[in-house]
């Protein structure tokens, strides 16, 4: 039913509308518009990451104060790689909707993608703020403490994650990584 419904708006959003038409019928124009975001969405849960980030960007393009419009297009350009044009959407997004759930996750993985661990600390700080239960923030959190060399912050920050979901792999293999990287760290430890 919903690959049904995926089709027909796909073969909806794909069908020209010749100028002359579109003159005459505004709103085909906006309800084409109108599909972008959903067409934009069912793209990025598929894992079809350029077709939503073309989806996304032309919804910024057509709406540029449109913050869910700038998150998804800073979410799949993470994923696809271009963590500094991720980073501007996802700041771009910030700006239009301060403490927008999920936000600050998302730029605390781009800033991580681009190698900036203090800006990242930032934002897992504000993601583990506004939802102090995700150990996905903690998580985050952790690695751009170890990314800092402030080991011991981190493994708070893993043991956090780890408190929320104790069968959290992510949080568990950095958890081993930060206290074998502190154990090697001190003098006298074998090479």
């Amino acid at each position: 039913m919903l690959v049904r419904l995926v089709v027909a708006l796909l073969a909806l959003l794909l069908c020209p509308v010749p100028a002359a038409d579109a003159r005459d019928r505004p709103e085909a124009l906006r309800v084409q518009a109108g599909l972008g975001p959903v067409l934009a969405r069912a793209a990025a849960r598929s894992g079809q990451w350029e077709s939503a980030a073309r989806l996304w960007r032309a919804r910024t393009q057509a709406e540029p104060m449109d913050a869910e419009a700038w998150t998804g297009l800073g979410e799949a350009l993470s994923h696809m790689g271009d963590g500094s044009d991720a980073v501007a959407a996802l700041a771009r997004a910030a700006e239009l909707s301060p403490g927008r759930p999920g936000l600050a996750l998302l730029l605390g993985r781009a800033q991580l993608q681009q190698g900036n661990a203090r800006a990242a600390l930032a934002a897992f700080g504000a993601a583990t703020g506004t939802n102090p239960r995700n150990p996905a923030a903690w998580t985050g959190l952790g690695i751009a403490h170890d990314l800092l060399g402030e080991a011991e912050a981190a493994q708070l920050a893993y043991g956090r994650a780890l408190a929320i979901d104790p069968l959290n792999r992510a949080a568990r293999h950095n958890l081993a990584l930060s206290r074998a990287q502190q154990a090697s760290a001190r003098p006298g430890a074998a090479p």
